[in-house]
């Protein structure tokens, strides 16, 4: 599935990460076995469910990464490495689907925005800026603009953006932007 998203073949690379997902799912035993595989797996499935627009797809992979997530509390990396995954995917997906309304939206944002401080240490700056611009963007979709500003500035003034230039783009644009709506 790798290969095929690489050359941009959403649909055989969907087919491959189903088919591995099923897998998964026939052989529960090796969840155990790979968690970071069975992770990312379910990860690659909500993103490629996103891109193919397979909406009602989602929130099945959804509570199955909130799942593995409560599951590994006992391994620090695991649950951090899934608590990243589910919060970035479901603040993407709640902003992608219009069946959701605004306080749902906000409730999600909230409970993950209260979870963060278990796993806060433990998230590199990347896996930060990715999670909090996925808030800032949330906050804004919500026309939270005081709440997106306290999230661009804990990103501006607290995180290092020194790994790709882009975000430091978005972020200083988006600075600007919710200036102008408020």
């Amino acid at each position: 599935s790798m290969y095929a998203h690489i050359v941009a073949d959403i649909h055989s690379s969907y087919r491959y990460t189903k088919a591995s997902f099923n897998l998964f799912q026939k052989q529960s035993e090796k969840q155990e076995l790979f968690p970071h595989i069975y992770i990312n797996n379910l990860n690659n499935l909500i993103i490629t469910c996103t891109q193919l627009k397979k909406y009602n797809e989602i929130p099945n992979y959804l509570e199955l990464l909130n799942t593995v997530r409560t599951n590994f509390k006992s391994n620090a990396e695991l649950a951090k490495n899934s608590f990243h995954r589910y919060a970035f995917q479901l603040l993407h997906y709640i902003r992608h689907t219009t069946d959701q309304d605004n306080k749902t939206i906000y409730t999600f944002l909230h409970d993950i925005i209260n979870e963060i401080p278990k796993y806060e240490k433990q998230l590199s700056t990347l896996e930060k800026t990715d999670l909090f611009h996925q808030i800032i963007i949330s906050f804004f979709y919500l026309g939270k603009y005081h709440q997106c500003l306290y999230w661009l500035n804990k990103l501006r003034n607290e995180e290092k953006l020194v790994i790709r230039e882009e975000l430091m783009v978005f972020t200083s644009l988006f600075f600007i932007i919710v200036h102008y709506e408020m």
